[in-house]
């Protein structure tokens, strides 16, 4: 019984691209053919604003990246390391200048 119906499904598709090319053949006839000028910058405009909105977003986007890799209590830990291991070296200083 799906034998039968995949022919039918395969030549659903072939027909669905066939009408898809067809659209494309079409689309690039009007453009050969030239399209208005207004008609371009309207769409150059539009273009624009898409690309304006997706930088927009993909800004936003990295900001809350960011927030979320970066935040002050992911420093506390090497903060404190930091304060340690400086005051340890600033006292081993210390005691090695005054032995010498």
């Amino acid at each position: 019984m799906e034998n039968a119906n995949q022919p039918a499904n395969e030549l659903d598709k072939w027909r669905d691209l066939e009408r898809r090319l067809q659209e494309i053949e079409e689309e690039i006839q009007e453009l050969k053919l030239g399209i208005s000028l207004g008609y371009r910058r309207d769409r150059l405009e539009q273009s624009s604003r898409q690309i304006e909105h997706s930088s927009r977003e993909l800004d936003a986007i990295y900001t809350e990246i960011a927030s979320y890799l970066f935040n002050w209590s992911s420093l506390k830990v090497p903060f404190w390391q930091i304060v340690r291991f400086s005051g340890l070296g600033f006292l081993l200083g210390v005691a090695l200048r005054s032995c010498a």
